[in-house]
């Protein structure tokens, strides 16, 4: 059975949140390995997923707003619910996707939301190895196949958020324990509790508003989602702000080296 990474273009092209619309014109014009528009990738070190960049986006949030393209990043147009495919989803998996949300291709990620590739209708449809039938196909599509757009939308976003929430707990979990042991040797726990109890604050208020969004009913999903991108931005932003503290205090050479805003919030 073939999967994504059998058949995905791995030469994909990619820009990042701070690049300008006039860089994705461009690209738009020039690249056709990718249908649907550009795709944003965080950074080019780990080309972590974080949107795309459509034709009718430009158009409608940029020319339509009367903004100057030049000037205009990709981060104030790019839609941040894609839908993605794994490296292991397989072919008829990934087709079923592509026409159960109307696309024409989808970037193919890792376990770590990292972009490793492309995989498109064309490629499936020019490739001498795949052979299919379309009834073999819709006997394997479940029973969302017809979802409405709301839905669509939903179960993308919250595939992805699962994906972020764990790898950004798990994270947060790791600082903790390398704390823990730098802490402990320099006698330093005070300071290390200080540091985490903000920490710790936030991240279990991101893991309720995750789950009220998760329970949430259509006529108030997008609220909920409102509520926990904000967390979502609360926890990063703290632990962006505690970086070094927190690097500092699980460098064992210099223990005694901690200082910045450490400050508890109760």
């Amino acid at each position: 059975m073939y999967t994504c990474n059998s058949l995905m273009n791995t030469g994909f092209h990619y820009l990042y949140p701070d690049s300008t619309v006039d860089e994705a014109l461009d690209l738009i014009k020039t690249d056709e390995s990718s249908p649907e528009g550009v795709f944003v990738v965080e950074n080019q070190l780990n080309k972590k997923l974080v949107g795309m960049v459509s034709s009718k986006a430009i158009l409608m949030g940029v020319f339509a707003e009367g903004k100057v393209p030049a000037v205009t990043s990709l981060r104030e147009v790019m839609d941040t619910s894609i839908v993605i495919a794994g490296e292991e989803t397989t072919i008829e998996e990934a087709l079923l996707l592509m026409l159960k949300n109307g696309v024409q291709c989808v970037p193919v990620v890792d376990r770590q939301n990292r972009m490793v590739g492309v995989l498109s209708m064309d490629m499936i449809k020019n490739s001498a190895n795949i052979r299919f039938s379309w009834s073999r196909l819709f006997k394997s599509a479940d029973s969302h196949l017809f979802d409405t757009d709301f839905e669509r939308t939903r179960e993308a976003y919250e595939e992805r958020m699962e994906i972020e929430l764990a790898n950004l707990l798990s994270m947060i979990d790791i600082m903790q324990l390398k704390s823990r042991v730098a802490a402990h040797e320099a006698n330093l726990n005070i300071i290390r509790s200080s540091i985490f109890e903000e920490v710790n604050n936030l991240k279990e208020n991101l893991e309720t508003r995750y789950f009220e969004m998760k329970d949430a009913g259509e006529e108030n999903w997008y609220l909920k989602r409102d509520l926990f991108e904000r967390s979502r931005h609360e926890l990063n932003e703290k632990l962006y702000t505690l970086k070094e503290p927190i690097e500092r205090l699980a460098e064992r050479d210099h223990p005694a080296k901690v200082d910045g805003p450490i400050r508890s919030m109760k």
